[in-house]
């Protein structure tokens, strides 16, 4: 699979119940929504023809006024990838600073290999 069809697989398989927009453009991540923004991937080729591709997202939520709020919805986002089969290497709490809006919560999620 080519990684323009992984990331096409990923939008799919990441667009659960919780998730209002699904992204890789920095620009669409919106306030007040739950956000997934796929960032570009580390890849790394054995031999060639072949590629494999590191995926990390982050899952941004709430407003500058919403924090605590936005903490439980992408919770609820990190339990719905996991009951889905998402492999979830890690997730580290970030911050997303969005222009004009402030800083809202956000999880930093590296994705392991997952049956594409």
């Amino acid at each position: 699979m080519t990684i323009s069809e992984q990331l096409n697989v990923l939008e799919t398989r990441l667009k659960t119940k919780h998730v209002s927009v699904i992204t890789h453009n920095a620009t669409e991540v919106k306030p007040g929504k739950v956000t997934v923004l796929i960032q570009p991937p580390e890849i790394t080729s054995e031999q060639w023809g072949e590629s494999d591709a590191k995926w990390v997202a982050a899952i941004t939520a709430g407003t500058p006024t919403t924090q605590g709020k936005a903490f439980i919805d992408i919770l609820t986002v990190l339990d719905e990838w996991t009951a889905s089969g998402i492999n979830i290497n890690e997730a580290t709490p970030a911050t997303f600073n969005l222009a004009e809006a402030g800083s809202l919560g956000c999880y930093e999620v590296t994705l392991g290999p997952m049956d594409l």
